[in-house]
Order: C-alpha cells, then sequence, then structure tokens
C-alpha cells in the first residue's frame, strides 16, 4: 500500500510539473527587438523529450574552439570563441565555464546540470563591475559531439544586454 501511494504521489507531480512547465506565457514585446526570440527559443529547448534522463556533467567537460555567442544589441558583433569546461569539486553535477560569453580566459561562470537543464546562478560576476543578472540553458546534443547553450542578460549596472551562448565540444 505504501509503494502504491508514493507512486501515486510521484505520477502526480510529475503531471503538475508538466501542466506549470507548460502554462508559461509568451512575452510580447516591441517588435524588432529580438528578446521575445531568445526567451521562446530557450523555452522550446528547455523541454527534451526524455525529461528524467540524468546527464552526467563529466560527458561535457574538455576544450570547446567554435563556441559562439550573440547579444541583441547589433552594435555587439556575433563571435566565435575558445572555452573550457571542467568538473566542479564542490557542486553534484557542477561544471565551470572558463571564458563565458567570450569574456576572456579568466571568466569563470558556475553551472549546474538537472537532467537536460543547465541551471546558472546569477549574480556571478564576469569582471570589473559586469554580472550575470539572470540565466537559463539547455542541453542541445548529450551525444558527440555533445552540444548546449546557455541563454544569458548582463548588466554593468548602466547597461543590460541579452546573449545566447552555444557551446558544441570538438
Amino acid at each position: 500500500m505504501k509503494n502504491q501511494i508514493t507512486s501515486a504521489t510521484i505520477l502526480i507531480l510529475l503531471f503538475a510539473g508538466l501542466i506549470l512547465n507548460s502554462c508559461k506565457k509568451e512575452e510580447t514585446l516591441a517588435p524588432g527587438t529580438g528578446t521575445s526570440d531568445i526567451l521562446s527559443e530557450n523555452m522550446a529547448l528547455s523541454r527534451p523529450t526524455e525529461i528524467n534522463k540524468n546527464l552526467p556533467a563529466s560527458i561535457f567537460a574538455g576544450a570547446y574552439t567554435n563556441a559562439t555567442d550573440t547579444c541583441l544589441n547589433p552594435n555587439i558583433p556575433p563571435c566565435t570563441f575558445n572555452a573550457t569546461i571542467t568538473l566542479s569539486t564542490t557542486v553534484s553535477n557542477g561544471i565551470i565555464i572558463q571564458n563565458f560569453g567570450a569574456f576572456g580566459n579568466s571568466v569563470m561562470i558556475n553551472a549546474s546540470f538537472y537532467g537536460y537543464s543547465i541551471i546558472v546562478p546569477v549574480s556571478q560576476t564576469l569582471y570589473g563591475g559586469l554580472s550575470v543578472t539572470a540565466a537559463t540553458g539547455s542541453v542541445i546534443s548529450a551525444t558527440a559531439p555533445v552540444k548546449f547553450r546557455i541563454n544569458y542578460t548582463w548588466t554593468d549596472g548602466i547597461i543590460t544586454e541579452t546573449c545566447k551562448s552555444t557551446y558544441t565540444h570538438n
């Protein structure tokens, strides 16, 4: 009986999570701003077909020589850059992204994997007065070549910009 109650509770929680996740309201923004494009794209990526599969962070460790970063501001040109992913020694299923968003080799951001979602704690310093104020990510491919994307917003306290970085393992 206890196993049946536990199984029923788990099914109810999974069902409720799926319903709540599917009820996200799309943002309506001024035409041409592009912000809703990145947010909508991330919402689509955050709905993997294998939502219960836990991915080990170790499959994402290594060198990324063809990472890309694109921002909404047309004055910030898209770029290709090198990044290195190492495993966290303090966070379960965590990684450290060196040269996050092409901000420089000394810039390291912490993130962790939960299924196909990537959790990026906010308020991480990029350098100087720049910091990440929002970030979400999704695994695009968990098989070679592994690939993931992080959509993020950064600010220096005056200027705020929304960008997306895509990392494809070599």
